[in-house]
């Protein structure tokens, strides 16, 4: 069982402290991890990195080699450059939407805007090797570029410390939007290709994915609340080693007893007794002779 005191606040960047979504926005690989790990994670059970994370943030970074990321192009430069139509390419790029309540990191992006007023986005996800949570992913990154109001954050220098701060990327004019993501998997050497929005129309594919993650979204927002949690309740990690080694959390799962939630017949007030399983009659069919 976990109490937890306090509703669960994003603080991704200060564009998080005037955000309306800021109590239940949530990043695109918490969607995708499992709910209870989520649970854990909310509650300040973090999972120490592993040695296959390791392994890879190195093929990440090997593939990332030359492509600098938003701080180092340079904020002024890259709204320059943007508005010239030139074609952009950066890594590591920390981008939310307000509308969705998502953020994330995007491992390398292009983004262009031209003189007939299309921008394209070029989403590419750098993964070890598939699985199937990854297209969750890409339809997440897909709704946050989709948003008019989505955000770039950058490290600002301040007196004390350095702070991330949000600035809109779209122009305040119509434009079409092409929005297109891969999945490359490194150690294979496969990719994947995606359409998920073209002439600012989500793609049928993409449409339905894009469903089914703002549901398992809303289902860890649940855990942001304040209350109390039953871990027991939740079921285990579907890939589970049971090991220590593989994941820091199994510490506290081996201590817990999954038991299956199960479902209550509802209730109803009756006349004669107080509860009753009988649903009560609102109103009577009269026949007109």
């Amino acid at each position: 069982m976990i109490t937890k005191k306090e509703n669960t606040i994003s603080f991704f960047g200060e564009g998080c402290k005037k955000c309306s979504r800021k109590f239940d926005c949530i990043s695109a690989t918490s969607v995708t991890s499992d709910l209870r790990k989520y649970l854990l994670k909310v509650n300040g059970y973090q999972q120490k990195p592993t040695i296959y994370m390791s392994q890879g943030k190195a093929m990440h970074k090997k593939e990332q080699i030359g492509i600098k990321t938003l701080d180092e192009y340079g904020i002024d430069k890259f709204k320059e450059d943007f508005y010239r139509g030139k074609q952009i390419t950066l890594s590591e790029v920390k981008v939310c939407s307000p509308k969705y309540g998502f953020r994330g990191i995007i491992d390398i992006l292009e983004i262009k805007f031209d003189k007939d007023n299309n921008i394209t986005i070029k989403i590419r996800e750098l993964k070890k090797k598939w699985w199937d949570s990854y297209i969750t992913q890409i339809a997440i990154y897909g709704l946050i570029f989709s948003d008019r109001d989505m955000c770039f954050y950058y490290e600002k220098k301040g007196r004390k410390k350095v702070k991330l701060m949000p600035f809109k990327v779209y122009p305040k004019i119509d434009f079409n939007l092409n929005i297109y993501c891969t999945l490359e998997m490194l150690e294979v050497k496969k990719t994947y290709a995606f359409t998920f929005m073209e002439n600012n129309l989500i793609s049928d594919q993409m449409s339905g994915i894009s469903v089914d993650a703002i549901n398992k979204a809303n289902l860890r927002r649940v855990f942001h609340k304040r209350g109390i949690y039953y871990i027991e309740n939740t079921p285990p990690c579907k890939f589970c080693m049971g090991n220590s080694d593989y994941c820091s959390l199994w510490e506290i799962c081996s201590k817990v007893n999954y038991e299956e939630e199960r479902k209550q017949k509802q209730m109803y007030l009756g006349k004669r007794k107080t509860l009753t399983k009988t649903k009560p009659i609102l109103y009577k069919e009269v026949r007109l002779k």
